[in-house]
């Protein structure tokens, strides 16, 4: 429909206006300049309904809805008498949409390198600004790479019947520039020009980057300072272009300035140097405020060591060529904190007050007691007076400290000044009307006859304006008048509220999707229609589609609203990124050898965020494949649901074994915890058994054994990273279920727990500690009796692929893998008989019960080198009664540690402490990851 046609059915919109009662309307029509490729998106954020009057703000929510959605440059509504009623029309006038944006040409980088610039996106309207800016960006990065004689060309073609744009930015980068000379001017001190080069990565020869020249800048002032002159200076580089040979000349202005001595006489340089108490001589510019932070440092760390008398004298004297800086240390007498004390307190105790310390008295295990330090007493003080502001003391006075030595001894005592108190006597709130009135009070910092400060008031009113604010009035203002005696200690604090408008969902509207469906993202934003939206919700629902992992880019907001109303749509603007993707990798282990993956993965299946995904991974001792599909949640269980079919081959010291099976998991993260619920079937083979298990007589079902099994999960991880933790914790829980059902014929349950905690020492490191507890009840005694197993023993009814083992480079780092046990129960001894030894070697079976305690403390070295020191201790049982703590093995050992982006790559040595005739000594790992 032509738009002069449309302006024609303006004046119908007037005559249905001049209906004593609003007219029915007939139907809802969409009319465009252009075919709409998603009219049915369009046609759902249409509120007015055939066969309802004609309502105005139906109209208007309409129009907004269009407009949020960016269906056209222009949109307007008008009515067409028809019978008894209207039809409503809806006229789009269509702006121009981006179908591509390409980057074509000799580009000379990688193309993602340069699609990142652009602005211009796919499924967004074309904006002339930001394609232009498009190539600005191209061009200065161009620029700033070494191509100084890069074009960048822009090539917009308009589909004008579709109203669709392609945009192309057709480059020719040209030669890239090479270092020809790199030159020095100003004060060079006592360096040669061929000195200052070496530190330099710009050297002749190489590609120009002006990036990397202006770091290497940097890189040479701070080897300067390194060198001693602490106050150097190199400016970035001027560069000189020749076109004829495509080379760049740099040009590095430098002021060497002073050198810096430092002279200090019987006074333990290096060691203050490594515990960073001289930043003066690390690698930052001189700064005479580094003297007086050196200075405090100094006072502090010998403190620390009990001299409390220390006297540090750091001055620095300075000529035309030269600094020197003069260090003298005179450390005292040794001092030890007897008592802490306070005076005139009288509305808090001394034990509460003394809490509130770091400083105390007593051994220095104590939290640092029995030293006193003024950088810590003055912290101290802070945070009494503090305490005391926010009970109602706002003229509190706490200190100066008083110190008395005695015979080696120091006393402290703590005198406070507490003066008035200010309390609350009456707390009230007014004009809130759509909230309950009790709940906003309730929790308060703020509370009738408790103490006042401005703090409390502040911390008050924020509590109320959040409470206002999840509840999706987002403009409440939260205001407070205090009425005071007449000496100015009771308060009466009246709240004052002025809710406001509550914004409430009308629409969610999804920008920018090509191949996902707007189903799937209005499922992932948990918003639904009347709801009241917060900037809380907001935030929320834009990580869970960044979780969804096909977006690359996600923005959630309120649309504008229309005047007097309260609806609002959510606008939600996303950007699909790649969807196919490949991975792969190698890597070794002491205990799986070398190994391999390689993966094909999809993010978007039948455009529901539902990802698909191959795998094949190898080693020498395990080769595993798996087809696995994931989708985000399953109809109104919003978990995740994962359905994999799998097969593994894996080959342990006793036995190889196969597995075979399907496999759906259900999980669900909240704050770092995670639930789980797994429902398997797997077909285990075992094949290769060990000499010492062979037997005529084993059953095929114990060489084949069928499980179904359903295994809830728990996890909850309050470490501060994954991948190194340095404090924190984390609980660990599974319960396997195997039950008889679809063929199986083994039933059992499997509980393993495993606790972890970490302390961070700081400069000192970590200290890491682990717990982990397992056990298998057979629930059926019609479960196969392996006769492998000596007689009795309740593990003989467990399938040898589903008992504990223990042992290696995750367990007890002392014994080799699967080598822990008890002999007798969980090693079967055996006499080879084409062996050299006559001593029994002791075979791995497997038990019912295992109990693993490990003890790390990891410390730093160098950089990311670092080593640790180790301590584990257990054993695995035949049965989870038979646990006894005198059978447990320990062991202790050491390693170095390398901090890699994937995690940390160890290399540890580990000695048995109770060493059985036969067993090794050590035992050699190397791997990559924490044990625990």
């Amino acid at each position: 429909m032509s738009r002069p046609v449309l302006l024609a059915l303006a004046a119908l919109l007037a005559a249905a206006a001049a209906h004593s009662e609003p007219p029915v309307v007939t139907a809802v029509e969409l009319r465009s300049e252009v075919p709409l490729e998603r009219s049915e998106e369009l046609l759902e954020l249409i509120a007015v309904v055939p066969g309802q009057s004609l309502d105005r703000a139906a109209v208007a929510r309409s129009l907004r809805n269009l407009h949020a959605y960016g269906a056209g440059g222009e949109i307007a509504a008008f009515t067409r008498e028809e019978g008894d009623g209207v039809a409503v029309v809806f006229g789009i006038w269509a702006r121009y949409e981006v179908d591509e944006v390409r980057i074509e040409g000799d580009y000379g980088v990688k193309r993602y390198q340069l699609r990142r610039l652009l602005l211009q996106r796919e499924a967004q309207p074309l904006n002339e600004s930001k394609v232009i800016r498009g190539v600005y960006r191209l061009q200065d990065f161009y620029r700033t790479s070494g191509y100084p004689e890069a074009v960048v060309r822009l090539a917009v073609t308009l589909d004008e019947p579709r109203k669709r744009a392609r945009v192309a930015y057709q480059v020719d980068a040209g030669p890239r520039a090479r270092i020809r000379e790199v030159e020095f001017t100003g004060r060079l001190g006592p360096f040669t020009a061929d000195q200052l080069r070496q530190p330099l990565r710009s050297e002749p020869g190489r590609h120009h980057h002006q990036q990397g020249a202006a770091s290497d800048g940097e890189r040479l002032q701070d080897w300067l300072i390194r060198q001693g002159y602490r106050q150097a200076v190199v400016d970035p580089p001027e560069e000189s272009y020749d076109p004829d040979s495509d080379t760049v000349d740099l040009l590095y202005a430098v002021d060497v300035g002073p050198r810096f001595r430092l002279e200090a006489s019987e006074v333990p340089v290096d060691r203050l140097k490594r515990k960073g108490l001289l930043p003066f001589l690390q690698t930052e510019r001189y700064d005479e405020s580094l003297l007086e932070q050196a200075r405090d440092a100094l006072v502090a760390h010998y403190q620390r060591q009990g001299h409390y008398d220390v006297a540090v004298e750091l001055a620095a004297e300075e000529s035309d060529d030269e600094v020197v800086l003069r260090l003298a240390i005179e450390p005292g007498p040794t001092y030890r904190l007897a008592s802490v004390a306070f005076r005139g307190n009288e509305a808090v105790g001394s034990e509460q007050l003394a809490a509130l310390m770091a400083t105390n008295a007593g051994g220095r295990l104590l939290g640092g007691g029995g030293r006193l330090v003024d950088e810590s007493l003055a912290a101290d003080l802070s945070n009494i007076r503090s305490y005391y502001v926010l009970q109602g003391y706002g003229e509190v006075v706490v200190g100066p400290a008083e110190v008395e030595k005695r015979e080696r001894k120091l006393a402290l005592v703590v005198p406070i000044a507490e003066g008035p108190r200010r309390r609350v006597v009456g707390l009230e709130l007014v004009g809130a009307e759509r909230l309950d009135r009790e709940t906003l009070l309730e929790g308060l910092a703020l509370r009738p006859a408790g103490p006042y400060h401005a703090r409390l008031l502040e911390e008050s009113l924020a509590q109320i304006r959040a409470r206002y604010e999840a509840a999706g009035m987002l403009a409440a203002q939260v205001n407070a008048d205090v009425s005071w005696n007449d000496d100015r200690s009771l308060a009466d604090v009246t709240i004052k509220v002025f809710e406001g408008p509550r914004n409430v969902v009308d629409r969610v509207i999804v920008r920018g999707h090509q191949r996902v469906r707007p189903s799937v993202v209005r499922r992932a934003v948990r918003l639904e229609a009347e709801e009241a939206v917060s900037t809380g919700r907001l935030l929320e629902a834009q990580r869970r589609l960044y979780d969804l992992g096909v977006f690359s880019r996600v923005g959630v907001e309120l649309a504008p609203g229309t005047p007097f109303s309260e609806e609002r749509d959510v606008l939600v603007r996303v950007e699909e990124g790649q969807h196919r993707r490949v991975t792969y990798g190698v890597g070794y282990d002491s205990e799986d050898g070398a190994r391999g993956l390689l993966g094909v993965g999809h993010r978007n299946l039948f455009g529901r965020a539902v990802s698909g995904r191959f795998d094949v991974r190898v080693s020498q001792r395990e080769s595993q494949i798996r087809a696995l599909v994931r989708q985000p949640s399953l109809g109104r269980l919003r978990w995740p649901v994962s359905y994999s079919l799998f097969r593994i081959e894996e080959s342990r010291d006793s036995f190889d074994s196969k597995r075979r099976g399907v496999q759906v998991e259900a999980q669900r993260l909240r704050r770092g915890d995670r639930y789980g619920l797994q429902l398997s079937y797997r077909l285990v083979e075992v094949e290769k058994l060990e000499a010492a298990l062979v037997d005529l007589a084993i059953d095929r079902e114990l060489r084949e054994v069928e499980i179904v099994s359903l295994a809830p999960s728990l996890l909850f991880d309050r470490r501060d990273d994954p991948l190194d933790p340095r404090r924190g914790w984390s609980t660990n829980l599974i319960a396997e279920y195997a039950f008889r059902g679809f063929g199986a014929e083994t039933s059992f349950l499997k509980l393993f727990g495993q606790q972890t905690a970490h302390l961070d020492l700081r400069a000192f490191g970590t200290v890491a500690a682990s717990l982990r507890v397992g056990t298998i009840e057979p629930l059926d005694s019609g479960n196969a009796v392996d006769p492998t197993v000596p007689s009795g023993l309740l593990s003989a009814r467990i399938p040898i692929s589903e008992r504990f083992f223990a042992g290696g480079r995750t367990t007890h780092r002392a014994y080799r893998r699967d080598r822990l046990g008890v002999p007798g129960q969980t090693l079967v001894p055996f006499v080879d008989p084409g062996g050299t030894s006559p001593l029994p070697r002791l075979v791995p079976i497997g038990g019912a019960a295992q109990l693993l305690a490990n003890l790390d403390y990891r410390f730093p070295v160098a950089g990311p080198v670092g080593g640790v020191v180790f301590v584990d201790v257990g054993n695995v049982w035949a049965d989870w009664r038979s646990i006894d703590p005198a059978e447990a093995k320990a062991g202790a050992g050491l390693g170095v540690r390398y901090l890699s982006p994937i995690g940390p790559v160890r290399l540890e040595i580990g000695w048995k402490l109770d060493r059985e005739p036969g067993e090794d000594s050590f035992v050699v790992s190397f791997s990559v990851g924490n044990p625990f």
